[in-house]
């Protein structure tokens, strides 16, 4: 298998292990300590205690298995760390690492209790478990079951609720009659309260039509192909998710477009604005000249400021 892959795949081989994804995903980093904080808010203080259990115990009575699983657990989360901060997704994996260990103690404690006390520790945990489900994933539950918050996770999974839909729909809707003809358009906008990943979810119909775009400077870098689309929205104020200068693939185009300065005179607004979510309002604005040599030169040279290695190639398509 790994010959066939260095065969067929060398090039891709070769830049995976010349890609430091430290600095790709540098957009994403959070203090150690946070980190920590996170992880512990997201398990809750039960199965973190549990966890430390059955490392204690698995140290005592050298059960190798539990110990492995824990090396496991603490390993993925200090290697993962160390490239960016822990969403929700990312703690799955340590979890069920940590969840192994975590079963050790309940299993040492049920060898040497009676019958009744395994039926006991069994609906005690099926309890705990079924408020747990309960308190993440039901909204409502809130108001009720406030005495017992802090023995749980402070994650909170609700339904997806989106503020001010009927002007996503208004939004989606005129950028359909704007892409019936074969336009393309890109979004330069990266959160919750809009991107292009938001806009697809809601209607799966306009992928034929979008131009995905770049989101985090050290990860994507500029693809030009979203600056050639017909079709730009753009956001007052910028809408990022990362720190602050991570993402100037979105708010460099945004602010040129919006405020019309250099390049941004090439677009002339047809449509918004749009009121979305937390106060941010939207524009749809339309492509009225080619992007030029000099534009892309300007870009890079903006660029530049932050990223003095980049350089527009041609070729690709890309200032990387």
């Amino acid at each position: 298998m790994g010959i066939l892959l260095i065969t067929f795949q060398n090039h891709l081989v070769f830049r995976i292990l010349h890609t430091s994804y430290q600095e790709a995903y540098a957009g994403y980093h959070i203090a150690f300590l946070m980190q920590l904080q996170l992880l512990y808010t997201t398990t809750g203080p039960c199965y973190t205690a549990l966890f430390w259990c059955g490392v204690f115990l698995a140290i005592k009575n050298k059960n190798i298995p539990i110990l492995f699983c824990a090396n496991t657990a603490i390993l993925t989360f200090l290697l993962f760390s160390h490239t960016q901060a822990l969403g929700i997704q990312h703690v799955l994996p340590i979890f069920f690492w940590a969840a192994l260990v975590g079963g050790y103690p309940v299993l040492c404690l049920s060898r040497i209790v009676s019958v009744t006390g395994r039926s006991l520790l069994t609906a005690t945990l099926l309890a705990y478990g079924l408020l747990a489900s309960v308190i993440v994933f039901v909204p409502q539950a809130d108001g009720r079951l406030q005495g017992v918050f802090p023995l749980f996770s402070k994650e909170r999974i609700a339904p997806l609720y989106v503020e001010h839909m009927s002007e996503y729909t208004r939004l989606i809707t005129r950028l359909k009659e704007l892409t019936k003809d074969g336009d393309t358009f890109a979004v330069f906008a990266s959160s919750a309260v809009l991107a292009d990943s938001l806009l697809y979810e809601f209607d799966h119909s306009l992928e034929k039509n979008l131009v995905w775009a770049s989101q985090v400077d050290a990860r994507d870098h500029l693809n030009l192909k979203e600056l050639r689309a017909a079709l730009a929205i753009v956001t007052d104020p910028p809408v990022t998710h990362l720190a602050k200068g991570s993402q100037q693939v979105i708010t460099l185009p945004n602010e040129c477009i919006f405020h019309q300065h250099d390049f941004g005179t090439a677009y002339q607004q047809v449509a918004g604005p749009f009121s979305l979510a937390e106060g941010h309002k939207a524009y749809i604005y339309h492509r009225t000249r080619p992007l030029s040599d000099e534009d892309i030169q300007w870009i890079q040279e903006q660029l530049n400021h932050t990223y003095p290695t980049w350089k527009w190639n041609r070729a690709a398509g890309m200032i990387e």
